[in-house]
C-alpha cells in the first residue's frame, strides 16, 4: 500500500515501485489509478465479506433430516435421496 501511495503522490516514481513489487509498468498506473479513485479501499479483494456461492447450508440440511426419517442413510443414500 505504502509504496502505490508514494506513487500516486508523487514521493517515489513508477520504475522504482516496479523493481520493489516486482510488477509491470501497467499494473503499477492501474493500481495507482485505482488507489485515487478509490484510496485505500481498492486493495481490498472484490468478494471480501460475501459468502461463497458454494457454501453448505447444514442447519437446513439437518432439519430435512429429521423432518423426512432420513437418520440411518449413509452420505451416498443421503444425497441420491435429496
Amino acid at each position: 500500500m505504502q509504496v502505490i501511495e508514494d506513487v500516486a503522490t508523487a514521493k517515489s516514481i513508477k520504475y522504482r515501485a516496479m523493481i520493489q513489487l516486482g510488477l509491470s509498468a501497467r499494473t503499477i498506473e492501474r493500481k495507482v489509478f485505482a488507489y485515487k479513485k478509490m484510496g485505500r479501499d481498492c486493495f481490498q479483494h472484490g468478494n471480501t465479506n460475501r459468502k461463497p456461492v458454494h457454501i453448505i447450508d447444514f442447519p437446513a440440511i439437518a432439519t430435512i433430516i429429521a423432518n423426512n426419517n432420513l437418520e440411518g442413510c449413509n452420505f451416498s443414500e443421503l444425497s441420491r435421496l435429496l
